[in-house]
């Protein structure tokens, strides 16, 4: 049997990882020098557009996080004499702005925020960290965050996305890498053979006990599954080798046990973590509101803004399967290995006493008791502190590999993010406008423009990317750099403007952006799915609760996703939402990213021929459930398709120049995973809702009319 290969499915990268410079000097290359002049002309009136654009949003955020950072280093924040005490309501709306804000730029700098799915991919195996680490989520306040994901209904749509601890920090990543270790790991081994041997018959004898007491006739819920589309063609595939899926048995334990084992973990290049402490709570008591009162100003303005703290860290290169590393707060537990070892050396240790106060007959006194117990105490003392010595390597050993790969916190991680922001936006403007510009004598479709730039990465960066189009080209179209030409045959189709043209454009849009400098900013936010892997993924449908009664008692309104954003919130009835555990959300389009894929798993269903797009398997578990998670793969090269259909039209990408040809159809970047999910209604199937006597509200103006 050959060892188990599992298999990690990564979303294609949208940041992009070069130097502008670069890029610039690769399209100046292809014009001429009467035009290179121009062009750079250009390209300094895009970043003046982009960098007043996100003026609003820079001077925003640091504002806003100044005060909670502050409280965070525990410092004094300077104020101007005289003024008051700050209002909680205030602080509230700072907070929450803060917030809103930092998902914006983590939007726009390409980071993906970690779902669910990847978290479950990501704590099923460990990595470099072998010994089990518990994170103590009661470190965390939770109040900050689950304020702002009731705040609207994008918000709690997002938020049945995310994993259990998204209403105490929030965790964003940005690339994929592979990290490789090699090592005999002797104390791995042994202790993945005890458990073969030990903890693995106990759990299942447990869970057998468990079953017969229990029984079997609990009502099984029947699940739909949505089949994943076709995956992007730049997805990442990396193979995840541990111990435990090289050695599944305890026969592969033995045979490599005097082997050199290679193991092998995803990596994250980029995370970002943004979190709020919980502090000590104090009684409300007449003591504490005397010493409170004491207080000077300024030291109670410090008390207010330590409550409220706000800590953001980036780190860099975090195994996939050691993300547990970057919470502040851990607690690691002793090995399976260790725990028996205490237990053997204290039974031998007691058997040993048994022994001598045996021999000792008639004539035991307390000296020989005081031996034997002595022998006990002796031996469990030094298990016991061989184990609190292998748990202090540990920390110690995290505490190094952290600092190693801290990169910065707070205003540091705030101000290189704006930077990273601006920088990517421009990147993206300009590949899609030389692109355009060289193949300016034909009109491309917005998929075709979305693969020549993938394709412009790859050949002159090696860089297999899923180009953010769909953010791009809006921007280039307003500012009038290309021409948009919709067609009830071709479709809308793009042509860029001349170099001349597009400099009097942004001339002019620089012009009225100048005269707007003193005009309130207008607030142009990304969707929150911008965060997902795929743009254009729905956010799933939130529970069929929120409704208004009438006064003739009937239930109205029930689809509150219809509803626009400024209204959802001040209704009655989506205030008085309970906060339940809601039933579990009808799969999107594209499911979140990075999960586990299998192949060679049973076949999925196959999909529409309409659809034009591959169906992917699907794999499936124990009595037929669909298994979500890793997955064992034979071959981990054919889990992705080989490349999309290829457009016939060959655009210019630096080095030639093409004819232009038919638009084509082009597959987004999703994830392999399966979801189980009830049947929900969406959009496309409207409620029908039922009063108190059962009856729909048709059947009641039919009857009431009759």
């Amino acid at each position: 049997m050959e060892p188990s290969t599992y298999a990690v499915i990564c979303p294609a990268e949208r940041h992009i990882p070069v130097q502008f410079q670069d890029i610039y000097g690769i399209v100046k290359g292809t014009m001429n020098i009467s035009q290179r002049q121009k062009f750079e002309e250009v390209c300094q009136l895009i970043e003046s557009l982009y960098s007043q654009e996100f003026m609003a949003l820079r001077r925003s955020l640091k504002q806003n996080f100044l005060p909670f950072s502050v409280g965070a280093k525990g410092q004094h924040l300077t104020t101007r004499v005289g003024k008051t005490l700050p209002p909680k309501a205030d602080l509230d709306n700072k907070e929450l702005k803060l917030v809103a804000d930092m998902l914006q730029l983590m939007a726009m700098a390409r980071f993906h925020v970690l779902t669910n799915e990847e978290w479950d991919a990501a704590t099923q195996h460990k990595f470099m960290f072998q010994l089990p680490v518990d994170v103590n989520w009661k470190f965390f306040d939770k109040r900050l965050l689950s304020a702002f994901w009731d705040s609207s209904n994008e918000r709690r749509r997002m938020r049945l996305l995310l994993p259990h601890f998204a209403d105490r920090c929030l965790v964003f990543h940005r690339g994929v890498g592979v990290a490789e270790e090699r090592g005999m790991y002797i104390d791995g081994k042994i202790n993945l053979l005890l458990d073969y041997i030990v903890v693995h018959p106990l759990k299942k004898t447990w869970s057998w006990i468990k079953r017969c007491l229990v029984g079997s006739g609990e009502s099984k819920c029947e699940s739909k599954v949505e089949q994943p589309q076709s995956l992007h063609r730049n997805t990442k595939v990396v193979e995840r080798k541990t111990l435990e899926n090289q050695m599944p048995t305890i026969w592969k334990v033995i045979k490599n046990f005097p082997r050199t084992i290679r193991i092998q973990e995803p990596v994250f290049k980029e995370v970002v973590i943004v979190y709020r402490t919980a502090g000590p709570r104090h009684k409300k008591s007449k003591a504490h509101k005397s010493a409170t009162q004491r207080m000077t100003k300024e030291d109670r303005l410090s008390k207010i803004l330590k409550r409220r703290n706000v800590h953001v860290k980036c780190f860099h290169d975090i195994p996939m399967a050691d993300i547990e590393a970057i919470f502040p707060d851990k607690k690691v537990y002793i090995k399976t290995l260790s725990l028996i070892t205490m237990i053997a050396s204290a039974v031998m240790a007691l058997v040993a006493a048994i022994g001598v106060i045996w021999k000792a007959g008639k004539e035991i006194d307390l000296n020989v008791v005081w031996s034997a117990g002595s022998l006990v105490l002796a031996r469990c003392g030094q298990v016991y502190s061989n184990m609190q010595a292998e748990k202090s390597n540990m920390i110690q050993e995290m505490n190094n590999i952290l600092y190693d790969k801290t990169s910065d916190s707070q205003e540091g991680v705030v101000s290189m993010m704006l930077e990273d922001m601006a920088e990517q936006q421009l990147k993206e403007a300009v590949i899609a406008y030389s692109l355009l510009y060289m193949n300016r004598d034909d009109m491309f479709t917005q998929e075709q423009l979305d693969e020549a730039c993938e394709d412009f990465l790859e050949v002159n960066f090696a860089l297999k990317l899923d180009f953010a189009i769909e953010d791009t080209l809006p921007r280039l179209v307003q500012w009038g750099v290309v021409l948009e030409n919709k067609s009830h045959v071709f479709g809308t189709r793009y042509q860029a403007v001349s170099v001349e043209t597009a400099h009097t454009k942004l001339t002019q849009a620089w012009a009225r952006a100048y005269e707007e400098l003193g005009k309130p900013a207008k607030a142009s936010p990304r969707p929150l799915v911008f965060l997902l892997s795929d743009p254009n993924q729905e956010l799933p449908m939130l529970p069929a609760v929120m409704a208004k009664r009438t006064k003739s008692g009937r239930l109205e309104g029930l689809d509150t996703h219809t509803e626009p954003e400024d209204t959802r919130s001040d209704q009655k009835g989506d205030r008085g939402t309970p906060k339940a555990a809601p039933p579990p959300a009808a799969p999107p389009r594209a499911t979140p990213p990075l999960t586990a894929g299998a192949k060679g798993a049973a076949p999925a269903s196959p999909a529409p021929a309409a659809t034009g797009k591959a169906p992917a398997a699907v794999p499936v578990g124990k009595d037929g459930v669909p298994a979500v998670g890793i997955a064992k793969v034979p071959k981990v090269a054919e889990s992705v398709p080989q490349s999309r259909q290829k457009s016939s039209t060959k655009l210019n990408l630096g080095q030639g120049t093409g004819n232009n040809g038919p638009p084509v159809q082009k597959e987004k970047s999703v994830s392999f995973a399966t979801h189980a999910t009830l049947h929900q209604p969406t959009s496309s199937t409207p409620l029908k809702v039922q009063d108190k006597q059962g009856s729909t509200p048709a059947k009641a103006a039919a009857a009431k009319a009759k």
